[in-house]
Parts: C-alpha cells; structure tokens; sequence
C-alpha cells in the first residue's frame, strides 16, 4: 500500500488496544479489562483516536456490568454517551449499557424509555457492522430484563446476512432460549420448556456448523455446551456427559460467561441424576454463587431448585419441600407477569415515540436545545403552562464556566454541558422535564413527586464529583452549584429554587441548598421575568442560541 495506513471508517489506527482489553473480558477477566481499557484510554486519547476510544468506553462498560459495578457503569455509559454525539448506532450500544444498570438499579421505567430509544435508532440506521453491533447490545439487554419476546424478535432478524458473526448470534440465541425454557422448567410447564430445548438444540447445531466453518474451535465446545443442556433436560443424560463429561471442557469456557454457568448446571443435574449427589451438590453451588454475584437470577434459581431436588435425594422428601417450590412458582409466575406486562409497555412506548415523531418532529425541533438535546425554555414555558398547583424544582449551573471556555476552548465547554445534560436526564424519570436554560444552566421541573427533587439534585451533584474530568480534558475540573425547591406553587417554585442556587454559590459552590419558596407578599425581584399565567420567571443565561444572559440571575456568567 506504499506504506500508507488503511483503517475502516469503523475502526481506529490503535485498534490492536481495544482487541486486547476486550478479549481480556471475554476470556473471563473483567478486573484486568477495565485496567487495560483505562491504559489504553490514555494512549488513544493523546492519539486523537475517537474511534478506538469509542470501543475501549464500551469494552470497559461491558466489564463493569460483568462485575456488578452499576454505579461505575451508570457514569461510563454517560460518557459513552457524550463521545458518541452525532453517531446514533454508538448513542444505542450506551443506552443498551445504562439500560440495564437503571434496571438493576431499581429505575424500570427509564430502563424501558432508554431501549424503546436505542429500538428507534437501529430500526432506522443503514447495515454495516455498527448497527449489527448495536441490535445485538440491545437483544442482550432486553434478555437481562426479562423481555424475552422482543430479545427474540432482534436475534431472529440478526441470524440472516451476517455469516462472518453468525456463530456469535446464533450463541445469543441459544442464551437467550434456555434461559426461557429455564423459566418454563421451574414454573412446571413442561411443554413450554420442552418447545425452547428443542429450538435450543437447532440453533446449537447451526452455531456448531458456522463455527466449525469459520475453524473457531472455542465456538464449538460452547455449542457443545447448550446442545448438553437440551439433551439433558429432554432426558438424554448420557448424550449430555458425553460432552460435558470431561472437567477439562470447562477450561475452555469464560469463568463469567453465560456458558460456563450452563455447563455447570447441567453437569449438576446430570451427576444427580448419576446418584453423584456430593459432586453434583459441588457443581451447582457454583453456580448458585456466581450467578447471584453476575445476578443472572434464572440461573441462581435454576441452580437453587436443583440443589433441592440433591437434599431430598440424600435426606428424603419433605412436605416443606413442596411447599416452598409450590410458593417459588407463585412468585416466579407472578414476576412473569410483571415481565410480560413490561413487553407490552415497550411496545406502547415505541408507538408513542413513533406517533410524536410523525406528528410533532418540527415542534418537536423548536422546544429542543440543539447541543445537549435536552428541552429549551420554550419547551418549559408550554410545561408551566399545564403545570399542577405545586410541582418541584431544581436549578444547575456549572460554576466558572467561563473559565473552563477560556482555558480548555468552547469544544471542551460543549462536552462539559453535554455531559451534565446526561447527568440530569440518568437522575430524573420520564415524567419529569430537564431543560437547558440557557447558557451553563439546566432547570428539572418535578410534577408528579414534588419532595424528589431533593434527591435528584443529590444525584447530579454526585454524579458530576465522581466524573473522571481530567479524561475530557487534562486538567479540567467541574463543579456544579445547584438550588431546589421540594414543593411549591407554580408561580413561586422556579424562584425558591433559583434563589437557593444563589445561596449556593455564595457559600462556596459545589453543593445543594434546599430553598424556601418567597410567598406572594415577597414581590419580585430584579432580575426576574412574567411567565405565562402571572408566573414570575427568572431570566435565563442566554436564549435557546445560546447567548450571554443580559443581567445575572445569580451571580455574574461563569461565576
């Protein structure tokens, strides 16, 4: 090539680096994973190399989850979500990421908004291997949360045209159906699970064949191991040992893959079903350990029935017994439900989304600040507008933003107020409206649970001290000043909150102030603006463009 370097648009020159700490968390070191992507981050930060920093962000998030370190990756899918500005396909593989941390983190409703958007863009994105790339992050979500049918319904469409991965989809696929007909199995539908074993042992075949194809010998022992797992619970134990027999095999497999969890399990059943009840006892404790630590919880309980069914062949059987797997199937049925009730708010969510796309994308445009994507102060003008009689409030400003402009550029600000954006949207619920104000300010308006604006404010201003700034910029260090009001009258709410940002950055920023909401016989202050309905308003930083605020609200722009 004349000794010119070509890279796909895809990849970047320091490739090599991402391949490396992403095999580290495929081989089962996610510890040593996250130390080589923050190394390697380094390097191809200095190196200008954005796509390889994309990759290394991701790799590092797969890690954390794989740790169980959801805070840790609440803040790196945020990152990910500030490099990926402008690439829809990277925007959906972060909140397939945050997704599921919200989910662990006991924020459903988020969870389902973050994947219905992420459902959104890969629909409408063009083929090449990000998008393949991006659909296949979010079937695993879904399969984390339970949505089994729309998981389903992605990896089905992934297994055509893609033959250089297909062993890889084809994996999923057999992930994600066992785990199903696992569900089945502990719920006593036998027919059910029976039907998933079967698809399960069709698509290991397939995976066998695509990976023998490409010589991937790893691939095959881990079709091996799903093809065991239908054979031993369609009650072929001796075809199942004859593959898994051998310990050695689980050398082969990832100490924190899905596969491994399986192999252990069936090896489980199997020696059970050998009367080897000290050895099987041994296999599936393992499995009960890691998948509570991985908080793959069908597995967990799949492991936790089956060391059931070891106590009564060693102790005998027990009416106690009965009654406590009779009363786990009561509550696993019932946490079906719940999940099959979330599958139908997916759906409802993306038609929603659908629907004010096709009726609202102009008005949609003007309400919308072009930078971070958030609201705009029109768009919280219409809100008060249809306010409750009280609502919550809270006030964010980025201290010395000026400064960080001045010092680290105008392109280092944008990722500053970027990055805060996400901050604000990760800490609120769907029902709350985050507003760009103007300039470094971001105003949340709390209808639906006024007291939680409290508690929002304290997310923000941790999520912004735990933020790695040095890694948007060397040196850079960010601060935010924020003001609440927990409850308040609409016409006073956005004026207690601003005054107690005021207070805030009067006792030396980098912290909360809880206000007290002026009544009306407080007056109006300078500096103050009419909203609509007699709100009384203060003036933002700048207008939705942008532009410097022409008297302070607080304290002088930057401050």
């Amino acid at each position: 090539m004349g000794g010119v370097l070509v890279v796909p648009d895809v990849f970047g020159p320091f490739d090599l680096l991402s391949d490396r700490a992403h095999q580290l968390y495929v081989d089962g070191d996610p510890a040593a994973a996250v130390v080589a992507c923050d190394e390697a981050l380094t390097v191809v930060r200095a190196a200008g190399d954005r796509a390889t920093e994309l990759f290394l962000c991701y790799s590092r998030g797969l890690a954390l989850r794989e740790l169980g370190l959801y805070a840790d990756l609440v803040a790196q899918s945020q990152e990910l979500l500030v490099l990926s500005a402008g690439d829809g396909l990277w925007r959906a593989k972060a909140l397939a990421l945050l997704a599921e941390a919200s989910a662990v983190m006991g924020r459903g409703s988020t969870a389902l908004d973050l994947v219905a958007e992420g459902l959104d863009i890969v629909e409408s994105a063009p083929e090449g291997y990000n998008r393949m790339s991006a659909r296949m992050a979010l079937a695993i979500t879904l399969e984390a949360l339970g949505l089994y049918d729309p998981a389903e319904r992605v990896l089905t469409d992934l297994v055509v045209g893609h033959e250089a991965v297909r062993a890889t989809i084809l994996e999923e696929c057999c992930v994600l159906r066992a785990t199903w007909g696992a569900v089945a199995a502990l719920l006593g539908e036998e027919a059910e699970a029976r039907h998933h074993l079967l698809v399960v042992a069709e698509r290991a075949l397939a995976m066998r064949r695509a990976a023998a194809r490409a010589g991937d010998g790893t691939s095959v022992v881990r079709a091996d191991v799903f093809l065991a797992a239908a054979y031993a619970r369609l009650g072929d134990h001796d075809a199942a040992w004859a593959l898994l027999g051998d310990p050695s095999v689980l050398d082969r497999l990832s100490p924190a893959g899905p596969e491994r969890l399986v192999a252990l399990l069936v090896r489980g059943e199997v020696l059970l079903a050998r009367g080897e009840l000290r050895a099987a006892a041994e296999s599936l404790e393992v499995v009960e350990r890691v998948a509570r630590r991985s908080r793959r919880d069908v597995w967990q309980w799949a492991a936790v029935d089956a060391l059931a069914a070891v106590d009564v062949a060693e102790h005998g059987d027990h009416p106690a017994v009965r009654r406590l797997r009779a009363h786990a199937r009561e509550l696993l049925r019932e946490l079906r439900r719940d999940r099959r009730s979330r599958t139908a708010e997916l759906a409802a969510r993306r038609r929603v989304r659908q629907l004010l796309d096709e009726r609202d994308g102009v008005h949609r445009a003007a309400l919308t600040d072009p930078l971070t994507g958030l609201g705009n102060r029109r768009a919280l003008l219409e809100l008060l507008e249809g306010a409750p009689e009280a609502l919550g409030a809270v006030f964010v400003d980025v201290d010395r933003f000026k400064d960080v402009n001045d010092s680290f550029g105008h392109e280092t600000g944008d990722r500053v107020l970027v990055r805060v954006a996400e901050m604000l949207t990760a800490a609120c619920r769907s029902s709350e409206l985050v507003v760009r104000y103007g300039g470094d300010e971001f105003v949340v308006l709390v209808p639906e649970d006024p007291a939680a604006a409290e508690s929002i404010a304290y997310r923000v201003l941790e999520a912004v001290r735990a933020t790695e700034w040095h890694q948007v910029a060397p040196g850079l260090e960010v601060t935010v000043s924020v003001g609440v009001e927990t409850s308040a009258p609409v016409a006073s709410a956005l004026a207690s909150a601003d005054a107690a940002l005021y207070t805030a950055k009067r006792s030396g920023r980098d912290r909360v102030v809880v206000g007290v909401a002026p009544t009306v016989a407080d007056g109006v202050g300078p500096g103050e603006d009419e909203g609509p309905h007699g709100v009384r308003l203060p003036l933002p930083t700048a207008l939705t463009d942008g532009g410097a605020r022409e008297e302070p609200l607080a304290e002088p722009v930057g401050a």
